[in-house]
């Protein structure tokens, strides 16, 4: 009876030594993605968790003169990624986010848009916008035809330049992009804080497919900043 009870004993120490190895180790990979590549892999992780007044306002006026200028000039754009999660949820730029997303088909891309965004204060070119402290950044697609099992299908192709600075997360991530055409043009029209912007035809569709965890399968949205998780007091921020 003592044998085997001694036996149990040193099992219980052998699996309660392995849990902690397992918890170290997924506490050591969590700190790398808190500390290292979600900051390396998204320009705004260390950001507040919450944007100010001012900064959104900012984007609010980003995304509505680019609607206007891409509009005017004839680019197929809609609003995308967390704008668009935004835009078809609240009408207005999440709480939350720190940057605007728009896509646009890269062969209806017009020089003239840009300079016209220039005009009115917002620096422009095929990658990015900026203005002031607020960006928006520019993702271009291209059309083409996929055949599967016997059915041919348009599909959006991510627009990848060889000298884009992306790190390697987000170029494999960029591989996963591709979907039908035919859930954003036609466009639907939205209203975007008091003024009217493109979105895709089926934004639902497209939603569930950048986020299937978050608003696929839950329809569930928080911060993707882990540290926006905990309350502010027992992190670093000015804005308890």
């Amino acid at each position: 009876m003592f044998c085997c009870n001694l036996s149990l004993g040193r099992r219980l120490k052998v699996i309660n030594k392995r849990l902690a190895a397992m918890l170290i180790l997924l506490l050591a990979v969590l700190v790398g993605l808190h500390l290292i590549i979600l900051p390396s892999a998204s320009g705004g992780y260390n950001d507040e968790c919450y944007l100010t007044d001012v900064k959104r306002q900012k984007l609010r006026i980003m995304v509505k003169n680019i609607s206007r200028a891409f509009d005017k000039f004839g680019v197929q754009y809609w609003l995308d990624y967390g704008t668009l999660l935004g835009a078809y949820g609240i009408g207005d730029i999440l709480p939350h986010d720190h940057d605007a997303d728009i896509s646009f088909i890269l062969r209806t891309e017009s020089l003239d848009a840009y300079s016209e965004l220039r005009r009115s204060g917002i620096k422009a070119n095929g990658l990015m916008a900026i203005f002031g402290n607020a960006t928006t950044d520019f993702m271009r697609w291209i059309p083409a035809n996929k055949t599967t099992s016997g059915k041919t299908e348009v599909m959006l192709y991510k627009f990848y330049p060889a000298s884009s600075p992306d790190n390697f997360i987000l170029k494999y991530h960029h591989t996963l992009d591709t979907f039908p055409l035919s859930w954003v043009v036609p466009p639907r029209r939205i209203n975007f804080h008091g003024f009217d912007v493109a979105i895709p035809n089926s934004p639902e569709r497209l939603l569930a497919f950048r986020y299937p965890y978050t608003y696929g399968l839950f329809a569930f949205q928080f911060p993707y900043k882990w540290k926006c998780w905990v309350p502010c007091r027992l992190r670093a921020s000015d804005r308890c």
